[in-house]
């Protein structure tokens, strides 16, 4: 809807793409629609992962934590993507 009202990319444009990209085992692909969505799913996978293992005490692992450098760098990832891809678009004319 942005991109038909403004022109431009909007700072999710590409989300529901990349994680169709990923469940058919895509992860490249994925990264190039929307990087924040691997980058989701590999935080979120290896916290219940680490958490998983150290519930079951599995060895000394010890489970993530939450840290705010987790949201500071989804949201630059988030906004690295809208401004890459709509220089892509409105200097180079390059559509995703």
């Amino acid at each position: 809807m942005v991109y038909r009202l403004f022109g431009i990319y909007c700072p999710g444009c590409g989300g529901t793409r990349a994680v169709s990209a990923l469940l058919t085992g895509h992860p490249l692909l994925a990264t190039w629609y929307h990087p924040l969505v691997t980058y989701t799913v590999v935080i979120f996978g290896g916290f219940m992962l680490s958490q998983t293992l150290a519930r079951l005490h599995i060895g000394r692992i010890k489970g993530w934590r939450f840290h705010e450098w987790h949201l500071y760098a989804a949201v630059g990832i988030m906004i690295g993507n809208f401004i890459l891809k709509n220089i892509l678009l409105l200097k180079f004319h390059i559509t995703l």
